[in-house]
């Protein structure tokens, strides 16, 4: 780890309060900073979305669904890396979200050393633009 991944926060949205309890474990044991959040509501109203660091979002939750608050952090300027994660794969949605600029898209169950990877990626992309 670097110290490029202490300042930043891995913001985990997602509605399964088993998956936002792994991804917090596991990023933790990383060395990142991690926040969890249940929705996209919660998440954007937390204040956090310009803030440093990378989003995994959910693709499948109620009210806005991952691709939804993905657009809504585009449209309020933030340049949040976003990484996809989803039970229930859909090519068309993939499509759409990797051309809608996510960083990855993984299918539950995935493997963790991956996830870490292209969260690992979408940080040192950002500390190379500054």
């Amino acid at each position: 780890m670097t110290n490029t991944a202490i300042s930043f926060c891995v913001f985990v949205v997602d509605d399964d309060p088993s998956v936002r309890k792994a991804l917090y474990r596991l990023f933790k044991s990383a060395g990142y900073a991690v926040e969890t959040y249940c929705s996209a509501a919660e998440f954007i109203g937390s204040g956090k979305i310009k803030s440093p660091g990378c989003a995994i979002i959910d693709i499948h939750m109620p009210s806005m669904n991952g691709l939804e608050l993905q657009d809504t952090l585009k449209s309020a300027g933030s340049a949040l890396p976003v990484i996809f994660i989803t039970a229930l794969h859909d090519e068309n949605i993939h499509a759409r979200a990797m051309a809608n600029g996510a960083k990855a898209y993984f299918t539950k169950p995935f493997e963790s050393d991956q996830l870490l990877k292209s969260v690992r990626e979408a940080i040192e992309e950002i500390g190379a633009r500054k």
